[in-house]
């Protein structure tokens, strides 16, 4: 009876001091106490919809590295996530990438953390997604915007007499969902053919994503989730229906994110939205557009560029931490040393609102800072550089980035010149969620034909 009792302190005693050395390893990290002691307030964090203005809060009341788990660090600036992500650096991925993991010992691209195994198959599925191997991409890209364009006019158009609302969050979706399947499977799914949920892939991304996220931020709730009989529920690439079925076709709602994020930021600020109309129209009447657009005309467009960038640094397509570990030997980040096996987050947001690059007004969505910053080289090069760290750097960047440019370079494009929009409900134009990804729900657009393309008088000299 003594010696099991004896047992139990001992156990219990050994528990609370390691709890207490994982306390202590990390405590001069400044940041909420009880993130310090428990997973479970990061995952809280995630879970309350909007994750990306909670962390952006932290940073401004603690500086520019804080403590938001037992374990785990989070940064807000851009030059820390270069130094981590280069090429030569023995960083790797971290913990969070758990998310990505739906079959137990099956690892993808996303969660793969074995940098050897992870290197090789990205070196064998690069050239696809460069675009070397698809030269027929891009006017793969027009094929879906023209079922897009044939679905609004099937079914969205509003007139005087008739109102009828698109929901442009499952529409996007629907459009990215098409474009990546028929780059990776060859023919596209037909959700815009449809125009509906195939296989329940939304509905059921939608509702495992806050799993992926509590498993994310809780290491060891998602080696349970991976153990027998829990995950029996989890999706498999064999699956016929829900996220399984699709799951080979990874970061379509990224790029619907960004659709939905940029279109709404132009709605809200109806000078921003006149701006590229006016360029669109000036493109047309001068012959510099094609139609369709074709990707290199619409990087010529500088304020569509400036469109496109000022959103994406704003509304990156994922807020996830992303962390990384810190290697053997440990690393100092702003004056504090982190110790070997910490993971290291990103804070992608506030880094994309860094007021020293992007000035006072960072927080604001204004395409013209692009614009003013035009002549000064140095200015403009940290301005793209930092947004360019959306699609991450280095070892670590997304080989879908350029895929996802052209797509945008040319929605934009096609839709403004045959549309005109509006806000079906200005007073809560959408339903959105943030915690790590987006989840968007109810933008409801009333969307009506210009009226036969007509150009605005002030064009009328390009005639």
């Amino acid at each position: 009876m003594a010696f099991t009792a004896l047992l139990v302190v001992a156990v219990v005693s050994g528990l609370l001091a390691r709890e207490v050395w994982r306390w202590y390893r990390l405590s001069h990290v400044p940041g909420p106490f009880w993130h310090s002691v428990t997973g479970f307030s990061m995952a809280r964090a995630a879970l309350n919809g909007s994750v990306h203005e909670y962390y952006m809060a932290l940073h401004e009341k603690y500086g520019p590295l804080i403590r938001i788990g037992p374990n785990t660090v989070m940064f807000s600036d851009p030059e820390t996530l270069k130094k981590i992500s280069a090429a030569r650096s023995t960083y790797t991925k971290g913990e969070w990438y758990a998310v990505g993991r739906t079959t137990p010992g099956e690892d993808h691209l996303f969660s793969m953390r074995d940098e050897e195994k992870r290197k090789h198959l990205k070196s064998k599925m690069g050239p696809g997604y460069s675009g070397l191997e698809n030269g027929g991409f891009e006017a793969g890209v027009d094929k879906h915007i023209d079922s897009f364009v044939d679905l609004i006019e099937r079914k969205y158009i509003s007139t005087s007499t008739k109102f009828r609302p698109m929901d442009m969050a499952s529409k996007s979706t629907y459009f990215a969902l098409d474009v990546i399947s028929e780059l990776g499977f060859g023919h596209a799914y037909g959700f815009l053919r449809e125009d509906r949920d195939l296989y329940q892939y939304v509905a059921t991304k939608d509702a495992f994503f806050p799993i992926m996220i509590t498993m994310g931020n809780v290491p060891w709730l998602a080696k349970l989730m991976h153990s027998w009989p829990l995950n029996l529920g989890l999706p498999k690439s064999a699956d016929s229906a829900g996220f399984g079925a699709l799951m080979g076709i990874a970061g379509s709602d990224t790029t619907a994110t960004a659709i939905r994020m940029i279109l709404l930021s132009l709605l809200s600020n109806p000078l921003a939205f006149a701006a590229l109309r006016a360029e669109i129209d000036i493109g047309i009447a001068t012959g510099m557009l094609s139609s369709p657009v074709k990707d290199m005309e619409a990087k010529a467009m500088p304020y569509l560029q400036a469109v496109i960038r000022e959103g994406l640094r704003l509304y990156p397509p994922s807020t996830g931490i992303v962390s990384k570990e810190v290697p053997k030997g440990g690393d100092t980040i702003h004056g504090s040393y982190l110790p070997a096996g910490t993971q290291l987050g990103e804070n992608v947001c506030s880094i994309g609102r860094t007021v020293d690059i992007f000035g006072p007004d960072a927080h604001v969505f204004r395409p013209e800072r692009w614009i003013e910053a035009a002549n000064d080289d140095e200015k403009f090069k940290s301005m793209l550089s930092t947004t360019d760290l959306v699609f991450g750097f280095g070892k670590f960047y997304c080989m879908g980035r350029n895929i996802a440019l052209i797509e945008l370079n040319k929605i934009f494009v096609e839709l403004l010149r045959r549309y005109d929009f509006a806000l079906a409900k200005p007073e809560k134009p959408l339903k959105l969620w943030s915690a790590g990804f987006w989840i968007t729900h109810d933008f409801w657009l009333r969307i009506s034909r210009r009226s036969g393309h007509s150009l605005p008088s002030v064009l009328a000299k390009y005639r």
